[in-house]
């Protein structure tokens, strides 16, 4: 009986309109991998019976982490559902130490099971349906719980060691949000060529921060998560199991973008469940600091990696106005659009060729800040 791949999980569907399925084992592990990803300490009966109290769970699944036009109430076994069911779980089983502390993953006689003592070895071989000399555990509805936890270990993509250092450097990194002066705004100008006002430097900076800062209420970098680029960047595997943060582009900030970013406190919320995904596509993603540069031309920026390029984003503003202006630097023809004012031609050099009214509000803010 090898459970190695999804559809082996469980044995039938589970749920709305499964009367002839709704096994009380498939049921037990569907129960139990919504325990695993619950945000508190209440969790939710481990019975083996489907009742509506489960449907109503899953459908609450599929409309809110799924966005499913209609919820069915249903988890088939290679369903979509039971797919992003498990990778939840399997991002959130390692952070739970009030579950099962003593599974661990074997392989078994061409099945998965957990735990070392025999008792539970034999209740879990049980549960799988192999011969046992023993039977259930009276006080346990562990077998289930570690059949699922050797599934979810054994099954798992390890995260890259990149990713890894990658989280720990972001981190652990310094923040600093000490301002910019107007001698800082000068030297910018002046190391972009002779001819540049600094006021252009500062209506880049108040239009991409709101005219406030690089650096929200919390301290940390302004930042915007871009789910279509993190699309790019992990080759759409995550459309189906987490469309809000990986999607198709329709236009400049549309629904999934106004709900990544209403404000710095969900911004980063929403980057850190990226980087639970993909650290590196993740940061890539973002858009950082006073002007907004997105992660991926942290090359452009003078930096060797995305990763020094975040370290230096939260260092403070100046580390921001520096890559501001080696990325204008790396882009062909925009230190001339700048010399001239070519409001139109910095827009699309900047933000491409969907740039809005951007050169308008770019050349609104030049004169309030004493361009001519």
């Amino acid at each position: 009986m090898a459970r190695n791949n999804i559809s082996n999980l469980i044995s039938g569907a589970v749920g709305a309109g499964a009367k002839a399925s709704n096994n009380p084992k498939d049921v037990k592990i569907i129960q139990y991998l919504f325990n695993i990803i619950a945000a508190g300490p209440n969790l939710f009966p481990e019975t083996g019976i489907c009742n509506q109290d489960l449907i109503l769970k899953i459908k609450r699944f599929q409309l809110q982490d799924l966005r499913f036009p209609v919820a069915d109430g249903r988890i088939d076994p290679a369903g979509k559902s039971l797919k992003a069911l498990v990778e939840k779980a399997q991002q959130k089983r390692p952070l739970r130490n009030d579950l099962n502390n003593s599974s661990q993953a074997y392989l078994f006689g061409g099945a998965w099971c957990g735990g070392s003592l025999p008792t539970e070895v034999s209740n879990i071989m049980a549960f799988l349906g192999f011969k046992s000399s023993l039977g259930l555990d009276k006080n346990s509805g562990t077998p289930h719980r570690a059949v699922v936890d050797s599934y979810l270990m054994l099954n798992s993509k390890s995260i890259p060691t990149q990713d890894n250092t990658l989280k720990k450097s972001i981190a652990s990194s310094n923040t600093s949000s000490n301002k910019l002066t107007s001698s800082d705004y000068q030297a910018a100008a002046t190391s972009l060529g002779s001819g540049i006002s600094s006021a252009i430097i500062q209506a880049f900076a108040e239009v991409e921060s709101g005219g406030r800062s690089g650096f929200g209420p919390d301290g940390l970098p302004v930042i915007a998560f871009e789910g279509h680029i993190f699309r790019k960047y992990t080759g759409k595997k995550y459309d189906a199991t987490h469309p809000k943060l990986s999607y198709k582009y329709v236009k400049k900030a549309g629904s999934e973008w106004l709900e990544n970013n209403k404000n710095q406190k969900t911004a980063w919320k929403t980057l850190k469940a990226a980087m639970d995904l993909d650290a590196a596509a993740a940061v890539k993603a973002c858009s950082w600091g006073m002007f907004q540069i997105m992660g991926f031309n942290y090359s452009a920026c003078g930096y060797s990696s995305v990763e020094n390029f975040v370290v230096a984003m939260k260092a403070g503003e100046k580390g921001q106005l520096d890559a501001f202006v080696s990325f204008c630097k790396s882009l062909p023809g925009m230190v001339e659009a700048i010399k001239s004012k070519n409001f139109v031609k910095m827009a699309t050099f900047y933000n491409g060729e969907d740039y809005g009214d951007y050169d308008k509000r770019i050349s609104k803010a030049y004169k309030k800040h004493g361009g001519n």
